[in-house]
């Protein structure tokens, strides 16, 4: 079996589902740290539940819980995105805080995108900006008391 380098691996892997990535991060542990890092370039919360294990992450690995310091999340998310819309009502103002906490860790995060309720402390997004030398961009598309689509209260 030939082995292509991994300069050329990363090449193959950037250009495949992110679904892909998952499987063949299970293939062995040196795919696995070379899929890593794309598998959560651009992280997406639609529920709480979700916030809520990746903060729980986040946290733990900057605690030191993690046994292979390449793997660690906050080392390789670029973006952030809260994709809650009408369908969340809010995402929990603790974990929000909680992460809020652990982003000054996320030294590769360029960008942050909230399309979602306006949370309950708003100031959360000028802690990002303060706290994330690196960011970019915060994009801010608010589901609120009125829905500026059909000018209906939500």
């Amino acid at each position: 079996m030939t082995v292509l380098p991994p300069e050329l691996l990363l090449l193959i892997f950037d250009n495949v589902s992110v679904r892909t990535l998952a499987s063949l991060s299970l293939c062995s542990h040196q795919i696995r740290i070379l899929v890593f890092p794309l598998l959560y370039r651009h992280v997406v919360f639609k529920t709480n539940k979700e916030l809520s294990q990746f903060s729980s992450r986040v946290i733990s690995e900057a605690n030191g819980g993690t046994l292979i310091d390449e793997l660690r999340v906050a080392d390789h998310v670029h973006d952030l995105e809260f994709e809650g819309g009408r369908a969340v009502v809010a995402y929990d103002a603790d974990k929000l805080e909680l992460l809020a906490s652990e982003l000054q860790h996320m030294k590769a995060l360029r960008g942050l995108t909230w399309s979602a309720r306006l949370p309950k402390n708003p100031t959360i997004f000028s802690a990002v900006q303060r706290t994330c030398k690196g960011i970019q961009n915060i994009s801010l598309h608010i589901w609120g008391y009125f829905d500026c689509h059909d000018g209906e209260r939500a």
